[in-house]
């Protein structure tokens, strides 16, 4: 993010890569030091924000958590998008936060690794293979979520078993993670 434009580095659903700072949610999150949760745009519209870019897309619901480095500058934010309202559980806020922060190390450790060695080394690699893995694996977790309409004590178990799915998945990544910072920083 710059003083103009917000830059989507990562994506599923959004096409556009650039938007102007002032239309972007992101810029506002990166303002505190926590999470920044809209259940639904149209009711609770940010006065600081031209909504042009959201509107576009049609989302209604916008979650995000800034992305701070090590020396505490917020330079972006992981966001979710939904088309439509909804809220965010305790679990899921959580869930957020951690893969913000796995983000955050993510790049600082790119950007430390790229400064001691311009090809990547065979650990980043393995890495970044667990990582989007990962994400395939939080993806289908999500989609198993979405269809869960159900109610009663057994859609309620099986939605907490994917939700505990999704936080295994995470706390693997983050310890992965770790000891490839160490191994590799020290």
């Amino acid at each position: 993010m710059d003083e103009e434009h917000t830059s989507i580095k990562a994506s599923y659903g959004v096409t556009q890569h650039t938007i102007p700072r002032q239309q972007s949610l992101c810029a506002l999150t990166i303002l505190q030091d926590t999470i920044l949760i809209v259940e639904d745009l149209d009711q609770e519209p940010a006065t600081l924000l031209d909504f042009a870019f959201v509107r576009s897309l049609h989302m209604r619901f916008y979650a995000g958590y800034p992305l701070p480095t090590s020396a505490g500058y917020n330079i972006g934010a992981l966001c979710l998008l939904d088309s439509h309202p909804r809220t965010l559980s305790s679990p899921e806020q959580h869930r957020l936060q951690l893969l913000a922060r796995l983000t955050s190390q993510l790049l600082e450790l790119r950007l430390h690794l790229q400064q001691r060695q311009p090809v990547p080394s065979p650990d980043w690699t393995s890495l970044y293979d667990a990582l989007h893995t990962a994400l395939l694996q939080l993806d289908e977790s999500d989609a198993q979520l979405r269809h869960v309409h159900t109610a009663g004590w057994a859609a309620s178990l099986y939605q907490h078993k994917i939700q505990q799915r999704a936080d295994t998945i995470v706390y693997t990544l983050q310890r992965q993670i770790t000891a490839l910072q160490a191994r590799l920083l020290s």
